[in-house]
């Protein structure tokens, strides 16, 4: 009889001790999900992931360096952490292969160290490769973490996919913010909601609010004059993984004009909305329909059976999605190869611009802005600006014969073009080329707020 309600006594523990960590998961999960799918969002790191590297990394917030550090994901120091530290045995070893101990980071709170991990991941070149994947390649992010070295356990990879798996996390990879919110209660979504904003700080220093997601692809806009540069470390990125997102950028100096998409991850082989075909419009290119859709360009040449450089004519239809069509669409009587040169920023004034080169580039440079074909995209798809190339340090461009504007008095002879360098500003050119800085502003169509980069040209005379 003792040895039965011994028995009992230990099945009843059982029950409790199970009890206690089914109720521990699932009180971690709900208190961190909207926040990792808002990460997500904001991000493209896989929620489903975030989940699982935190409950793994952490035990679900029991941990020693998740109780006293709040750091949730066992990131170390490095060489570029500039806050506090606590140090802990781990897998450092000095020159004689003793354990020695390792610095972790120390965070202000848990939620901190939820949006430090994707500032981690985004930073760091060997995670560079994982923003390719789709935001619901869980597995696929998983064995790319333990390929990168994020941890040095062989089975690191496997034991993130089977949490996931286990738990049902990869549920939150498809669903939004908002959705999650209307499935919690009043008192949870006002908490969580309150957390989020606490973070905004921290948050913008990741990933600027103007993200964008076409195709489920991120996407930002272009400021004129730009660089490719600037627009890279905007958008946290390593300049060389936006160059090889974007079929029309060249170098990381290339400047932009205002209002083209720079896409922050790898265009889609397929549209992924509703429409399946799209009628070409009148002056549109297969860069211009592939930019307004999220679509790699290759990919929307192949589907349509065109070769590169090839334009279908308007009224044409060319398939976004599924099987290749049997026959292709009439094509334009030109081919476009230059893309970039309808992306490229040039503050020169139309009077002062260089002959187009070819008869190719001539064909994508209209003198009417095309009308905006796509009712959804306030920004009306790339529009066409002339053909510049990368400017020289203290380089007078060219001369051309100087033709009045409106309201300009005809002085003859010569314009003078300057190309913009550090240091310069339109007080500093208006006393250097002896001109008034409304007529630096009048001849090259800049207003009172516009500011000049390093690399615009500007005429002086």
């Amino acid at each position: 009889m003792a040895r039965r309600n011994l028995y009992l006594l230990g099945l009843l523990c059982c029950s409790v001790w199970a009890g206690a960590q089914t109720d521990l998961r699932e009180q971690y999960i709900e208190h961190y999900a909207l926040l990792a799918v808002s990460e997500m969002e904001r991000t493209g790191i896989p929620a489903s992931i975030k989940l699982a590297q935190a409950i793994l990394e952490s035990r679900y917030g029991t941990s020693s360096l998740a109780l006293e550090s709040n750091n949730h994901f066992g990131i170390k120091c490095g060489t570029r952490w500039q806050g506090e530290g606590t140090y802990k045995k781990d897998d450092d070893r000095d020159s004689k292969g003793r354990l020695i101990p390792s610095c972790f980071r120390t965070y202000t709170n848990p939620e901190e160290s939820f949006v430090a991990h994707s500032s981690f991941l985004q930073t760091y070149r060997r995670y560079e490769e994982l923003f390719e994947l789709d935001p619901d390649d869980y597995k696929g992010w998983a064995k790319g973490l333990k390929k990168a070295g994020y941890a040095t356990s062989r089975s690191y990879h496997k034991d993130l996919i089977n949490l996931i798996e286990e738990l049902d996390l990869d549920q939150y990879d498809r669903l939004s913010s908002r959705k999650l919110m209307a499935r919690m209660s009043k008192r949870e979504r006002n908490r969580q909601k309150f957390e989020l904003e606490e973070l905004k700080e921290e948050r913008a220093v990741v990933k600027p609010v103007d993200i964008l997601v076409n195709n489920d692809v991120r996407y930002l806009v272009s400021k004129s004059g730009e660089s490719i540069e600037d627009i890279a470390n905007r958008a946290g990125l390593p300049v060389r993984t936006v160059i090889r997102y974007n079929e029309h950028i060249e170098d990381a100096e290339m400047l932009m004009r205002a209002g083209a998409r720079v896409y922050l991850q790898p265009k889609r082989k397929n549209f992924r909305g509703r429409d399946k075909w799209h009628e070409v419009k009148p002056g549109e290119s297969m860069f211009d329909i592939a930019q307004a859709y999220g679509i790699d360009l290759e990919e929307l040449y192949e589907r349509n059976r065109l070769t590169s450089g090839q334009q279908p004519k308007a009224g044409e239809g060319l398939k976004l999605r599924g099987w290749k069509v049997k026959d292709a669409p009439d094509i334009q009587s030109t081919r476009v190869n230059d893309i970039a040169a309808n992306y490229r920023y040039s503050p020169v004034p139309p009077s002062a611009q260089k002959p187009q080169q070819t008869t190719a580039a001539q064909d994508t440079v209209n003198s009417q802005p095309v009308a905006n074909p796509y009712p959804n995209d306030p920004f009306g798809g790339p529009g066409p600006m002339p053909e510049t190339e990368t400017p020289q340090k203290d380089e007078l461009d060219f001369e051309v014969t100087a033709t009045p504007g409106p309201g300009q008095n005809n002085t003859g002879g010569s314009a003078v073009f300057h190309t913009v360098v550090i240091g310069d500003t339109l007080t500093k050119l208006s006393k250097d080329y002896k001109v008034s800085i409304k007529q630096l502003r009048d001849w090259n169509d800049l207003k009172e707020s516009d500011i000049i980069k390093r690399g615009m040209r500007l005429r002086v005379r």
